[in-house]
């Protein structure tokens, strides 16, 4: 009897031992898991950073080009964005932006048609 139950135990601590091994594997996938969503986000506060620094395309009546900087915060990442605006006709103006933060860049083009 004794010997029956000791072949129980061993058998319930192999099975045991799987579901730990089981476990650490499964705690390792989401330890990569939180690893890569960390750097995702931290790229994403790069790109907002930088998406929020580009400033609007704006024109005077009577200017025939115009350039705008700006600085902007997202989190703990900083963004520097800068656009530049040229005037086509009185009708007529289009412009350039592009934004960085971190390593992560953006750009944009704006057209403009105004109208008597």
């Amino acid at each position: 009897m004794n010997a029956e139950a000791i072949e129980v135990n061993r058998q319930e601590i192999e099975r045991n031992s799987i579901k730990i091994d089981q476990a650490f594997s499964q705690i390792s996938a989401n330890s990569d898991a939180i690893t890569a969503n960390a750097l995702d986000i931290a790229d994403l506060q790069e790109g907002l950073a930088a998406v929020a620094a580009m400033p609007d395309m704006y024109l005077n009546p009577n200017e025939k080009w115009a350039t705008t900087g700006a600085v902007s915060a997202v989190g703990s990442e900083v963004g520097f964005g800068a656009t530049l605006a040229l005037r086509g006709s009185d009708s007529w103006s289009i412009g350039a932006s592009v934004g960085m933060g971190g390593d992560e860049a953006t750009g944009r083009i704006q057209f403009r048609y105004a109208g008597e």
